[in-house]
């Protein structure tokens, strides 16, 4: 079996949408690069409160990475928020924090997947691709 990054339609089965929720510039520049490199168009959001407004504006959205620590509303409350909207949207946890119970925080707020800073780009792109629905 081909591994996600092997496989080269993986442009095709992947999301068209990204909703990226970080508040630091650096951070979300890279994430950025990633995945205008595999082709996909990216919406930011600073904090939860953006999160939440971006998400309703635009029902393209197929995946959401979230940072949790950032300023008006952390990743934790915005994913709780976006789960009373949508059950099944892949969320993913882009965290500094690397403890195991961080981990679980994230998860049971209703993340399906935690990826801790510094995130490796091959990393990113194996979490998308395993959340994404099967075509």
């Amino acid at each position: 079996m081909k591994q996600p990054l092997d496989n080269p339609n993986i442009k095709e089965t992947m999301p068209r949408t990204i909703l990226v929720v970080e508040d630091d510039d650096l951070n979300f520049n890279y994430i950025d690069i990633v995945m205008e490199l595999e082709g996909l168009t990216v919406l930011w959001a600073k904090n939860g409160v953006e999160a939440i407004a971006l998400f309703d504006q635009h029902p393209e959205i197929s995946i959401i990475l979230m940072d949790i620590r950032m300023p008006a509303m952390d990743g934790y409350e915005a994913t709780r928020q976006i789960r009373t909207r949508n059950s099944t949207i892949p969320i993913i946890a882009i965290t500094a924090f690397a403890q195991l119970s961080d981990k679980e925080k994230s998860l049971d707020a209703g993340c399906n997947d935690y990826l801790s800073k510094p995130v490796r780009k091959d990393d990113l792109l194996k979490a998308i691709y395993k959340h994404l629905p099967k075509q």
